[in-house]
């Protein structure tokens, strides 16, 4: 029937296991081909030229994860979009919505993370030092260990040494063992807490938006001062800034 549907069925096929991999990221070839309802012995003939292209990686338990050459894909797909606009227009709605001081999106450029949009609050005469286009710490500001912590465990292991740990307020992070702890803090819970590590009195709330096959894209954070963000509203900001990256993640393909 397959064959009938499609002029291409091998294809379609292809494209069937890359979309149940990317769901499970630890299925076998009998899983896959019982999921999928396509022949064992064509599976592995697929599995076998897709790992040749560099779209899935046979792991040492006998499973399969989608591989480089689909993220580098995934990456140039994404900068076609017109992510600015995407997010502007998901963040707008929050300023009227929550007490803050700025809204902000991440994201990660090589080993580095940058503000890519820092939506200041029109009603707040607080000046931010920080701005669109600028470096973010990955140890001191919340956006960034919250970028950090949804890196691969490869990316995370490799950049915890090289980073810079000088102490700045009385709460920053000052050891890659300590960060290295925040950071499965981060992933366990799914958002990360900037707790004037970078800034005396500046807090902020980050979560990660991700696209087509669960791939960071970046982070959105709401920031604002101590006293605007106390621990008795802390769940209150949670709870929105995770709504938009959950929105966000699904009309980027990742939701």
């Amino acid at each position: 029937m397959e064959a009938e549907k499609s002029r291409v069925p091998a294809l379609n096929r292809c494209l069937k296991l890359i979309e149940l991999i990317s769901g499970a990221d630890n299925l076998t070839v009998n899983e896959l081909s019982a999921l999928s309802n396509i022949p064992k012995s064509s599976v592995y003939v697929l599995l076998d030229e897709m790992e040749k292209q560099r779209l899935v990686r046979h792991k040492s338990d006998g499973t399969y994860q989608l591989w480089v050459r689909v993220i580098e894909l995934g990456q140039l797909a994404s900068a076609k979009l017109d992510l600015r606009e995407i997010v502007t227009e998901a963040l707008r709605p929050l300023m009227d919505e929550i007490d803050c001081l700025a809204l902000n999106f991440g994201i990660m450029d090589g080993d580095e993370g940058y503000y890519l949009i820092k939506m200041s609050n029109p009603r707040c005469s607080v000046s931010l030092r920080s701005k669109a286009g600028g470096k973010l710490s990955l140890v001191r500001d919340g956006l960034g260990k919250c970028l950090l912590a949804f890196q691969s465990l490869h990316v995370r292991m490799r950049l915890l040494p090289l980073l810079d740990y000088v102490k700045v307020t009385q709460t920053s992070i000052t050891t890659p063992q300590a960060l290295k702890q925040e950071l499965s803090k981060i992933r366990k819970q799914g958002w990360s807490l900037g707790n004037c590590e970078n800034e005396l009195g500046g807090r902020s709330v980050s979560a990660p938006v991700f696209g087509t096959g669960k791939l960071l894209i970046g982070a959105v954070s709401v920031q604002g001062l101590a006293n605007q963000l106390t621990d008795e509203v802390i769940p209150k900001y949670v709870e929105t800034i995770t709504r938009c990256a959950h929105s966000l993640s699904t009309k980027l393909g990742g939701g």
